[in-house]
């Protein structure tokens, strides 16, 4: 199967960007092409795949805000940092040492040393889903201005992309691929 990356516009469904790779291709890569697609003031919403701090901060940069699940390999204390309210605060995310992979050198020595993130943890209820307990991370600082109840209902219409995908696949009769090769 080749990889395919995709920018949607969540409120109308708009396909605005979308990258075809191979299947050794990492969706991080064929992202790289898909972010000139963003504009200050918008919106980047993702999965954990690009909850990295090298995304995060380059949209921030440009005035782009995330919304992403937390990478599964992050860990987070919700003890430590600034406190916003139960499962809910402002870490300090610290600059990696070593330049990411798909990264320029340049890209790399730009980014902030430091960078600060919210990090909410919320409970799935959804009978169905497998996932019980979801950790978002966000550049939206205000706790005020940005519910940690509306940042969760945020991420879940997300899934409404995931649904898209599967249509486009089921139509395009690419549900099920056979092959001798990649």
């Amino acid at each position: 199967m080749a990889g395919f990356v995709a920018v949607i516009c969540l409120a109308t469904g708009a396909l605005l960007g979308a990258m075809l790779g191979t299947w050794k291709a990492h969706e991080l890569t064929l992202f790289f092409y898909l972010r000139r697609h963003f504009r200050a003031g918008d919106i980047f919403l993702a999965d954990r795949g690009f909850s990295s701090y090298a995304e995060v901060a380059l949209f921030w940069k440009r005035g782009v805000d995330s919304v992403l699940r937390l990478h599964q390999r992050r860990r987070t204390d919700f003890r430590s940092g600034r406190v916003l309210g139960v499962d809910d605060h402002v870490a300090t995310w610290i600059k990696p040492v070593r330049c990411p992979k798909g990264l320029s050198r340049e890209d790399y020595e730009q980014l902030p040393e430091t960078l600060q993130v919210r990090e909410i943890r919320y409970r799935v209820m959804v009978k169905g889903y497998r996932t019980s307990e979801v950790v978002l991370t966000t550049t939206l600082l205000d706790a005020e201005k940005y519910s940690a109840e509306a940042l969760a209902d945020l991420y879940f219409q997300r899934w409404q992309v995931e649904v898209d995908f599967r249509h486009i696949k089921i139509t395009m009769q690419l549900d099920v691929c056979r092959g001798k090769s990649p």
